[in-house]
């Protein structure tokens, strides 16, 4: 019988867990490479392989208490043949669950690119700041404050097409698209971004 396989998103909806939970899980051990399958560009989960890892190596307490997954949503095993079936034997009581710390991944890759974004922009004002007050009582020529803006907002721009490919994956893999066509569309978008905050920095700059 083939095993059924889904895309990292999917089987994340299917755990109702973040996608980065399925990166965590298999960068910590929890899931081996044989839960995997690479199909083209795109790297799927074999679901009943996953869902047998993470009973077997995710803390399934931790799990409950805390929402982390939800393995009651994987598909049916493969049953084997019919054999005599055993004594019933008494089922002693379940322990009184214990909350335990939550040590799961707790950012998307999204936020964390963002965090950063925004702590670099933070950074550049705080030296623009700096060098405004070192200047006090001078008036800046314009020729000056453009290269200045420029200079930042080039950085800012390069961290942003540096950071695009990863963005691309993230969206790809939600999207269960092509990660290549997600970038081409973003760097798209951003192109037409970029120029009108170069003509707004321009138009602050000649004011």
């Amino acid at each position: 019988m083939t095993e059924r396989l889904e895309t990292q998103a999917e089987f994340a909806r299917r755990l109702k867990v973040d996608r980065s939970a399925i990166n965590y899980y298999r960068k910590t051990g929890k899931l081996t490479e044989e839960a995997f399958v690479q199909e083209g560009k795109r790297l799927l989960v074999r679901v009943e392989t996953a869902c047998r890892q993470l009973g077997q190596n995710l803390d399934m307490l931790q799990a409950t208490v805390n929402g982390r997954a939800d393995l009651s949503q994987a598909p049916p095993p493969v049953e084997p043949p019919p054999v005599a079936a055993p004594l019933p034997t008494p089922t002693p009581a379940a322990p009184e669950p214990r909350r335990v710390p939550d040590d799961g991944p707790e950012d998307s890759v999204k936020a964390k690119y963002e965090a950063q974004r925004l702590r670099k922009i933070q950074l550049e004002n705080e030296e623009a700041e700096r060098k405004r007050r070192a200047n006090a009582g001078v008036y800046v020529r314009t020729e000056e404050v453009r290269r200045t803006v420029g200079a930042a907002t080039g950085k800012l721009w390069r961290q942003v097409e540096s950071d695009m490919a990863a963005w691309a994956e993230e969206l790809a893999g939600e999207l269960g698209a092509d990660p290549r066509t997600v970038e081409i569309i973003l760097r798209r978008l951003i192109r037409g971004t970029r120029e009108r905050v170069a003509q707004t920095a321009a138009e602050l700059c000649d004011s």
